[in-house]
């Protein structure tokens, strides 16, 4: 009886005391609702157990909740130390093992991209108990703001305003505050980052222009690029431009008119005869008539283009002044420094390159375009064309020993066949051989030219692509004496207005007329325009 009632009081001790046992390991999880991280970084998702310790057997388990699904990031098992990774998440899931012991059970995300945005659920678990709590994870990218300058458009300047690599989308703004209608492009890459492309039109007067891209939700955070307009760069319109446009649509009515006229009274007369043989002549006859307007007008309107580029090309004309120190001693050069001669013992000189006898430039190109003219005569050898400032440095060092074919470009003429070849066959369909020789070298456009005009005849000689960011520099070899040359000096041509009308077909051999050059004045480069 006494045992019995021993059994008894024991179980009740084991009924009561069990609960409190069990509730001991009772806890809770607390995290932040929501964490930014920024792309390309760690992003640390917080989760800690209220007990401060680790529980009994525990298990942690951090998933990712979408719409339609539940995806395993990371789980660890404190038991056997066991972790397993989910998919897409192995090497890039890191819980600190060092801070379970205190209940801290948060979960480094590494590198993380858009792709991992979203809500992940902290579960613990315990033998007795478990808990789990959320956490949204927002990302944020920070790209660039670059402006560009694309094109002229109408009177004013196109201007495109790029963001890239941001998240999420950001807001872009053009300051003045004028612009606040402009086009919006955007689009997202393989990594989801946004890039969004604005373009206006910028006209004068507009000075300092800001776009700046806005991220207003994540991080709150603004980047701003600015660019200075300046008059020069904007389009001018010549005055001939419109001219030669009305010309051209009266000579088209006119044409239109008179085979209108023409047709029309030919087939009056058909009607009037009876007769269809005499009928098909008139349709071939009116026909021929046609095809003959038609291809006078094609090489009349080909003809105005080539005066038209000509024209272009030549409103960029600028005074060229030779260096007196950068010049071999074979050739003589005139006080005013627009006529070169070379000496007559020049013969007897070992060349350099070949035997050319060089003077170069004083100012160098750099970018924008230029255009200058040197009057040749009837050369038989001479060379014109521009070289690249480490040529032009070694020129004037004495140290030049060979000029390197990617370091200079240039038309030239020896013993009386011009080079390259394709040269020699265009001026070859001329009637007359070039007297005064164009150059045209236009640095503004991605792909660098220099071009050459038969400046009398306004047709373009040869046009060759320049590959080189180094300043660029004119230069004359007026070639070695010769016998049919009669000692004619090459005669650079100084500025001048640029349609004033050139006497081109005078020859004369004295250069102290110098009648296709006015007299030397000071040098000032004409501003750089973008048409």
């Amino acid at each position: 009886m006494g045992l019995m009632k021993r059994l008894i009081v024991s179980s009740l001790w084991v009924a009561i005391l069990a609960p409190i046992a069990l509730s001991s390991e009772n806890f809770e999880l607390s995290s932040s609702p929501s964490v930014i991280g920024i792309v390309g970084q760690d992003a640390l998702l917080p989760c800690q157990i209220s007990l401060g310790t680790q529980p009994q057997d525990m298990t942690v388990q951090w998933k990712k909740i979408g719409d339609d699904r539940v995806d395993n990031v990371y789980q660890f098992t404190a038991l056997t130390g066991q972790e397993t990774f989910g998919q897409n998440y192995q090497a890039r899931a890191v819980l600190a093992k060092e801070g379970i012991a205190t209940g801290n059970v948060s979960l480094k995300l590494k590198k993380v991209q858009v792709t991992d945005e979203g809500i992940y659920s902290c579960v613990v678990k315990s033998i007795h108990w478990s808990a789990d709590t959320r956490t949204s994870l927002h990302l944020a990218a920070l790209g660039n703001v670059t402006i560009k300058v694309l094109e002229p458009e109408d009177e004013g300047i196109k201007l495109s305003c790029q963001a890239t690599g941001w998240f999420p989308k950001p807001e872009l703004r053009w300051f003045p505050s004028s612009y606040q209608n402009p086009q919006l492009e955007s689009k997202q890459d393989h990594e989801q980052l946004f890039s969004v492309s604005s373009t206006i039109t910028a006209y004068r007067d507009t000075g300092e222009i800001t776009c700046s891209a806005h991220e207003r939700s994540r991080l709150q955070v603004k980047k701003e690029s600015t660019i200075h307009l300046s008059r020069n760069v904007f389009p001018h319109t010549s005055a001939w431009f419109p001219a030669f446009w009305i010309l051209f649509m009266l000579t088209l009515l006119g044409t239109a008119f008179a085979v209108y006229c023409y047709y029309k009274g030919k087939r009056k007369d058909s009607q009037k005869e009876s007769n269809e043989e005499q009928e098909r002549l008139i349709q071939e006859s009116w026909k021929k008539m046609v095809e003959s307007e038609n291809q006078d007008l094609l090489r009349r309107l080909e003809r105005a283009q080539t005066e038209l580029d000509f024209r272009k090309a030549r409103s960029y004309l600028v005074p060229i002044q030779i260096d007196p120190k950068c010049k071999l001693p074979e050739l003589e050069v005139s006080q005013d420094d627009n006529i070169i001669h070379p000496k007559p013992t020049s013969l007897e000189v070992t060349a350099i390159s070949g035997g050319a006898l060089i003077v170069v430039g004083t100012e160098g190109i750099r970018d924008g375009r230029q255009y200058w003219e040197v009057r040749v005569g009837d050369r038989l050898n001479w060379e014109l064309g521009v070289m690249t400032e480490n040529i032009r440095n070694k020129l004037k060092e004495g140290k030049l020993e060979e000029l390197q074919k990617d370091q200079y470009w240039s038309l030239s003429r020896s013993n009386g066949q011009y080079h390259p070849k394709e040269a020699d066959c265009e001026i070859q369909k001329y009637t007359s051989k070039p007297q005064v020789v164009g150059i045209y070298l236009d640095r503004e456009e991605n792909n660098v030219m220099i071009s050459f005009y038969y400046v009398k005849g306004m047709n373009p000689i040869l046009k060759i692509p320049v590959v080189s960011s180094e300043e660029l520099y004119p230069f004359f070899n007026p070639g070695f004496s010769d016998e049919k040359d009669n000692g004619k000096p090459l005669i650079i041509c100084q500025n001048r207005d640029w349609d004033f009308p050139l006497d081109l077909d005078n020859n004369s051999n004295d250069p102290k007329l110098k009648q296709d050059t006015l007299p030397p004045r000071k040098a000032s480069k004409r501003p750089v325009s973008i048409s």
